[in-house]
């Protein structure tokens, strides 16, 4: 799918063959409020273009190539959550969004899309208990904005307000992530049917959601062989049907990954060295501020470890940033989504995700996050025992 940037702000109502127009009428909704249009790559949203909220209206038209696309709609401004409503354009196809307030999930999104009208069905059976909890994120969104200013006391009461809120709102979230699964159970079985399954059964796993395993299986046996098959089908079935996961003290798990080149590699390749993995994506902040540090790391002990980077973005994202910034480490992806392969193996709920192997190809030690310094200080710890 190719999007390119044309104009906002037009007069004209037509739409061409090759792009498309979304048309915006709000209420209770300030002038100048800037609405943002994003698109998906890989585990980040990037912008397509913003426009300014002038009497209730805003827009968006656009060139578009290829098949239906979805997009988000979202504002950074105080008084929104942090959240996107999902919007699918279509070569040729005008849209048409309505909303009352400022909670962008309760806005009513209309085209002749039909992944469109599935997108509103998984989100229309989440009310009313979705309208309070976003009631409840507008109010999160709002302190995290300023958190960043605040110190001391000040800042430590602003996230004893975040927890606050947080209870509030995911026991409303659950309720209406089991509502959405109990429409699942008569609805076809669609590729937003299979995603909501794929994120529902990754949660599960690692123990941020839990549902009646009688329902989850239920609608499991719903998919059918290609079903199973498909990207999203392979995670459900990794995510429900587990792997033996790897601890400390335990053998290496190993796998396909690939370079930059397309060749096909294995940790193997190592044995007799430490190895480090670092599970990274593009839309992690930490992730990108350990690569600097990674490097040096990589540098100074490159005759006894491989620092080995692993990207968890799809191949077309992860070449480019890979590609942009200079590495001395390996960098290597799987190509599989999240929760498939060495990211369910390594039990990688979070990144960076880093796990230090040693010569014997024996797991020494996994930890998650980045700060400055700290990979200096994990691998000088067992690479200079005296």
């Amino acid at each position: 799918i190719a999007l390119t940037f044309i104009s906002v702000g037009c007069t004209d109502r037509s739409v061409g063959d090759g792009e498309y127009l979304i048309e915006g009428f709000v209420k209770n909704v300030p002038d100048s409020t800037v609405i943002n249009l994003l698109k998906s790559e890989g585990r980040m949203m990037s912008l397509v273009a913003a426009d300014t909220v002038i009497g209730g209206r805003f827009e968006f038209r656009d060139t578009i190539s290829g098949e239906a696309a979805r997009l988000g709609i979202c504002s950074f401004s105080e008084g929104f959550p942090n959240l996107s409503l999902p919007v699918w354009v279509k070569p040729g196809e005008k849209v048409k969004i309505t909303g009352e307030d400022n909670l962008l999930l309760t806005w009513t999104v209309k085209s002749q899309i039909p992944e469109q009208k599935t997108e509103n069905d998984f989100l229309s059976v989440q009310f009313p208990e979705k309208r309070q909890a976003l009631a409840y994120a507008v109010e999160e969104a709002d302190i995290l904005r300023y958190l960043r200013g605040l110190q001391g006391e000040e800042r430590r009461a602003a996230w004893r307000k975040v927890d606050s809120l947080r209870r509030l709102y995911e026991p409303l979230d659950s309720i209406a992530e089991l509502k959405v699964l109990e429409y699942m159970r008569t609805a076809p079985v669609s590729t937003r049917w299979m995603e909501e399954l794929a994120m529902v059964a990754r949660s599960i796993q690692g123990g941020y959601m839990s549902f009646d395993n009688d329902l989850i299986q239920e609608l499991y046996s719903r998919l059918s062989p290609a079903d199973l098959e498909s990207e999203f089908g392979q995670v459900i079935s990794a995510s429900l049907n587990p792997q033996k996961v790897v601890n400390v003290g335990d053998a290496m798990a190993d796998g396909d990954l690939y370079d930059v080149d397309g060749n096909l590699h294995h940790l193997a390749e190592f044995t007799g060295k430490f190895i480090l993995l670092d599970f990274w994506s593009l839309g992690c902040g930490p992730c990108m501020q350990s690569v600097p540090e990674g490097n040096e790391v990589a540098r100074k002990y490159s005759d006894k470890l491989a620092f080995v980077r692993v990207g968890l973005d799809p191949k077309d994202t992860w070449l480019k940033a890979v590609k942009e910034k200079k590495s001395d480490c390996y960098e290597w992806n799987e190509l599989k989504s999240w929760g498939i392969g060495l990211t369910a193996s390594y039990q990688v709920s979070g990144i960076p995700h880093f796990v230090l192997i040693s010569p014997e190809a024996k797991v020494i030690d996994t930890w998650t996050g980045y700060g400055k310094g700290s990979l200096h200080s994990k691998v000088q710890k067992y690479l200079e025992v005296k």
